[in-house]
């Protein structure tokens, strides 16, 4: 269940029958801010109260918030309704500055300064805490060289001095304290569900690209400095360490097969030629052959009654496509949810693999056979989806004496996966004399010398007119009667509440009993010999 907050009042929820919205797509990608589009009809109570560029608006799907921005954009058509667009929180980045500079030093470094800088101008909303940063060189001192003498905004800034020259990616958590923001090498977050043909998936294309194809490499390094100190404008160059004293590395099978074609690639903080011949060889596997991506399609089977978790961008999807010869897991890059029809809600995994030969897809006939596979099981797939609601409802309507539905969640990093497990599970019972909603949470944390297992069992019970709350490792539940509140040990009354009347077995009073009429009991002097305290009774005036 989608549900939209602008400033934490509540703009869109399903339940609620005057906050209402007329349409809602959401979108989410990989190191990019994301957006959101919904329309709010004049009935909507928070109709024009979304201010241009100063609310946070917030998405929860359920309780988990899935995108936190702001207004940039809004609209009326002809029937007065109000279109809000939305655009993520990276695009904060868009409102500050960094001036000229010149560094050289870490990556850690350089993002914790860039970071401060950003703080400096914004208001508290606005700002984001240092987290992770793992990203690095590939030089072999780890340092990066940056400068510029120009004003860069916070997000050129980004793109420009880390994301363009060292991959990785941009990975926000919203903490108890703020909102941190990573820099990571990689995204090992696994899915809570997969993509499969014949189950799942709707639809895919795969597009071949030679855009980025190079099968010779002319390796540049920083800027030669002469003997004055002064920068030239000439470049470092390999001629002196490649056999032959070319300025290039190429690959014969390559030329071969595609031609001639020559990539200029700068690292401007390698100085030494040797290691920049070794990046130029880099750079030569990665240009070389054909880029393969798979953009699909996929039925969130957490819309469709299994106990999955929800497609999440940036997570790693395990994907098996046999026509198509894939079965890996892939990052989810793009999510495009609809907010009121999130049975179409689109997914895209960005598997960009590089092949020597493209010959994955060789013949149209081929893209035919895979063209009518897919939309068999396209309709498979819906039928799939159907049948879960029929099955559903027809244990309803057959099943009497008793009825049990678990939801699940799940969620673990790859990293993380072999030490802590951790699930929450809430169930509901009923059978013909009762109604049990049970709420379980189950900690597995592994270790070296074994594994330490926490379980947590609350459950609130609907029985014989009563409502029993309770834990399962707990002797004392409290019980709602028709007429009384009641506290239980171990199955037997010990105290009661009823017609302004506390029935109590056992008492126990530290300090002191007030009573009406101005009278107390107060604990006296203590008694040695019986070893406790006289109560004395006194007069409070």
């Amino acid at each position: 269940m989608y549900r939209i907050l602008s400033d934490g009042y509540t703009v869109y929820d399903p339940r609620l029958p005057d906050n209402t919205i007329i349409s809602g797509k959401l979108t989410l990608e990989v190191n990019k801010a994301g957006s959101l589009t919904f329309a709010i009809p004049e009935s909507n109570p928070h109709y024009g109260m979304i201010a241009l560029m100063k609310s946070i608006v917030t998405v929860y799907d359920d309780d988990k918030r899935i995108f936190r921005g702001r207004p940039y954009a809004p609209s009326r058509n002809l029937y007065r309704d109000n279109e809000i667009m939305c655009e993520g929180e990276l695009a904060f980045f868009n409102d500050t500055y960094q001036g000229p500079f010149e560094y050289y030093g870490t990556v850690v470094n350089l993002f914790t300064q860039m970071i401060a800088m950003h703080n400096s101008q914004v208001s508290a909303e606005k700002q984001f805490k240092v987290g992770v940063i793992n990203v690095v060189n590939n030089t072999v001192e780890g340092y990066i060289t940056r400068s510029s003498i120009e004003y860069l905004t916070t997000w050129e800034f980004i793109e420009d001095k880390f994301l363009n020259p060292l991959g990785g990616y941009l990975h926000l958590r919203h903490e108890t304290d703020g909102v941190y923001i990573d820099y990571l090498a990689e995204l090992n977050f696994v899915a809570g569900q997969d993509v499969q043909q014949g189950i799942n998936l709707v639809d895919v294309t795969e597009d071949v690209s030679t855009e980025d194809l190079a099968t010779a490499i002319i390796p540049l390094g920083a800027k030669i400095v002469d003997e004055e100190g002064n920068e030239t404008d000439e470049y470092l160059t390999i001629e002196s360490v490649n056999p032959g004293g070319k300025v290039y590395v190429s690959d014969a099978d390559g030329v071969a097969t595609y031609g001639w074609i020559v990539k200029v690639v700068h690292h401007d903080d390698i100085g030494v030629a040797e290691n920049l011949l070794t990046a130029g060889q880099a750079d030569l596997a990665a240009a070389m052959g054909v880029a393969t991506t798979i953009n699909l399609t996929a039925a969130d089977l957490s819309r469709a009654g299994y106990s999955v978790s929800p497609f999440a961008v940036g997570t790693k999807v395990p994907v098996k496509i046999d026509n198509l010869g894939v079965d890996e897991s892939m990052l989810v890059t793009q999510l495009t949810i609809d907010l009121l029809k999130p049975e179409e809600n689109k997914l895209t995994v960005g598997a960009t693999s590089r092949s020597f030969v493209a010959g994955k897809i060789d013949t149209d006939k081929a893209i035919t056979i895979i063209s009518s596979d897919i939309d068999n099981d396209r309709r498979q797939t819906s039928d799939a989806i159907n049948q879960i609601y029929q099955e559903m409802a027809s244990s309803l309507e057959q099943t009497e004496e008793y009825i049990l539905s678990t939801v699940t969640d799940s969620y673990y990093t790859k990293e993380q996966a072999q030490e802590l497990i951790e699930q929450m599970s809430t169930q509901i019972e009923q059978s013909a004399g009762a109604i049990e909603i049970r709420f379980e949470q189950l900690q597995q944390q592994v270790t070296e010398v074994g594994n330490t297992i926490v379980e947590q069992n609350q459950f609130i019970r609907l029985e014989n007119g009563e409502i029993i709350i309770g834990k399962s490792d707990s002797p004392i539940v409290s019980v709602y009667t028709n007429n009384a509140l009641e506290f239980r040990y171990n199955g037997v009354t010990v105290a009661r509440f009823t017609n302004e009347i506390l029935e109590v077995r056992n008492m126990q009073v530290e300090n002191q009993l007030k009573m009406h009429l101005n009278w107390a009991w107060r604990r006296g002097q203590y008694q040695s010999a019986v070893g406790g305290y006289n109560l004395d009774l006194i007069f409070l005036g």
